[in-house]
Formats: C-alpha cells, sequence, structure tokens
C-alpha cells in the first residue's frame, strides 16, 4: 500500500507500535498476541504493513515511559529517533485531543490543528463509538532532549495528533446466552464497562441490556455525584421493573474507581439483584 495517505498511515501506524507493551509472535500454531489485546491489534495491522514492531524498535531505542493510569487515560513511550528524542503518546481521543496543538496531514504534512479539525475529529471519534468500536487517539510529540525525569505534565503536551484507530471487540457468544439467562431468572443486569459512553450503548444494545427505559451514566457524570446521589441512582436501578436494563458507561478504561464506588453504594434489603457483567473480550 502505497497510495495517497501511505505517509500519514504509516506514521500513525509507527507511533502505534512504538508506544506498544504487547507482542506479536509466530508460533507453530499461528501468530499469537502477548499482552493487552487491543494493543496487539495494533500490532497486527501495521504488521500486515510491513511494519514490524521488533524493526522498528530496532530503530527506535526505548529511553523511557509515563504509564498509563485512569486519571490520564493515556500512556507514552520515549523513544530515540533519527531526529532526536520523541515521545509517542495513545489514549482517549478526547482527553488526547485537548493535549494537541497540531496535527498531520494525510499527505505527512504537520500542520496546527483548528477547531474546525478538532470537531471533525471528535465526529468521528463518536460515529466509530456509536458502532460499538473502542477507539484510541495517536499522537507524538519530538522532544528538544532526551529527558532526565519522565513527568506526564511535561511530555503529554503541545502534541501532534496523528489519527484514531477503531477497533471492534466482539461480545463472546456466552454473554449473550449469560445476559438471557439472567432476564430469565428474573435478575437485572447492569454493565459497567471502561469504553466510551457511546461505544457502551451500543454494546448494551448488542447484548440486549439497553432498551429506551434505561439509564446510562458516563464516568465523567459519575465524578459529579455525591455519595448520597450515587446511592440514590444504584437505588434506581435496583427498584426498577420490567426488561429495561441499566448501563453504566465509564469512559477510557477508568472504570476502577467508579466500580468501586458504584459497588459500595448501599442498596436496600429486599431489592433484587443486580448482576455486574463486565465487557467480555473475545480471545486473540
Amino acid at each position: 500500500m502505497k497510495g495517497q495517505g501511505w505517509e500519514g498511515l504509516r506514521g500513525l501506524l509507527t507511533a502505534a507500535v512504538l508506544c506498544n507493551g504487547a507482542v506479536l509472535r509466530e508460533t507453530k500454531d499461528g501468530w499469537r498476541i502477548l499482552g493487552d489485546p487491543t494493543e496487539g491489534a495494533l500490532l497486527v495491522v501495521a504488521a500486515k504493513l510491513a511494519l514490524w514492531k521488533e524493526a522498528l524498535e530496532a530503530t527506535h531505542p526505548f529511553l523511557g515511559e509515563v504509564p498509563f493510569d485512569p486519571e490520564r487515560k493515556m500512556m507514552t513511550m520515549v523513544r530515540k529517533a533519527d531526529t532526536g528524542a520523541v515521545a509517542y503518546v495513545k489514549g482517549a481521543p478526547d482527553i488526547l485531543l485537548r493535549r494537541c496543538t497540531h496535527h498531520v496531514t494525510v499527505q505527512g504534512t504537520i500542520e496546527p490543528l483548528t477547531e474546525l479539525i478538532r470537531q471533525a475529529i471528535l465526529s468521528s471519534n463518536a460515529a466509530f463509538a456509536r458502532g460499538a468500536l473502542r477507539v484510541l487517539g495517536i499522537a507524538c510529540r519530538p522532544l528538544d532532549k532526551e529527558p532526565s525525569i519522565y513527568r506526564a505534565e511535561e511530555l503529554e503536551r503541545d502534541l501532534v495528533f496523528l489519527g484514531l484507530a477503531a477497533m471492534k471487540d466482539p461480545l463472546r457468544p456466552e454473554a449473550l446466552r449469560a445476559v438471557e439467562r439472567c432476564r430469565e431468572a428474573g435478575i437485572r443486569t447492569v454493565m459497567i464497562t471502561g469504553d466510551h459512553k457511546d461505544t457502551a450503548i451500543a454494546i448494551a444494545r448488542e447484548l440486549g441490556i439497553l432498551n429506551g427505559h434505561a439509564q446510562t451514566l458516563s464516568g465523567s457524570e459519575l465524578d459529579t455525584l455525591t455519595d448520597a446521589a450515587l446511592t440514590e441512582q444504584v437505588e434506581q436501578v435496583a427498584g426498577q421493573r420490567g426488561d429495561a436494563g441499566v448501563e453504566l458507561g465509564v469512559e477510557g478504561d477508568t472504570g476502577l474507581q467508579q466500580r468501586r464506588r458504584s459497588q459500595k453504594s448501599p442498596v436496600r434489603a429486599g431489592e433484587e439483584l443486580i448482576g455486574i457483567l463486565p465487557r467480555v473480550p473475545a480471545g486473540p
């Protein structure tokens, strides 16, 4: 593939490979992903275009990193390139975009990130999410010198936006059966997921959890609730009747804190059992 847009695509996939902790390994039984399946999917698509991790790492030695954490919703790896040190960043698109000042065109040129382009990217992100796709934003930043200390606030700013990577994280067939069996048993299912809210809604519809009477909350919306308000929301969930499910969309793979809060919130004795159904990806 060497047509129009190749330079921009190559830059996007190169950054996706160089900011990646997974490994793609060939075995006697075929190719296997070692590590996170989402990161592995990025390695697969890059390898299909002859962008192999081992080869790229050989020419871009690792210098340091700022690991992913649920507050930042991003991760960064710094590597040495011919032009000097470069920070490669990936994470939640809406959060990452706030740190970007420029973008790369499909021709591979760097231009200022205007508000019009920013909104177009966010619209594309939302469209992918509504299609039940998991979306990552990918960016980079050439550094003046090799960092002496690797801090997110120093590295994850003035970024150059490279693009979006959208992938399908299919549900296991047994997840569909589990939801149906819970419904037949009178158990209400609540879905708490690290996906973007629009993605979570689409997945909940695929599972048969979400209908017109169900409620959705994003991680940012949960953050605004006091413990008392959260308890009230949980009690409203438990008190619903009929087949309506409730889905809590916790954005950007940051659900741990919100999950702990929601699980600690008291539900009155005698209410229906609430099943917690995490997002279950298919194996690589």
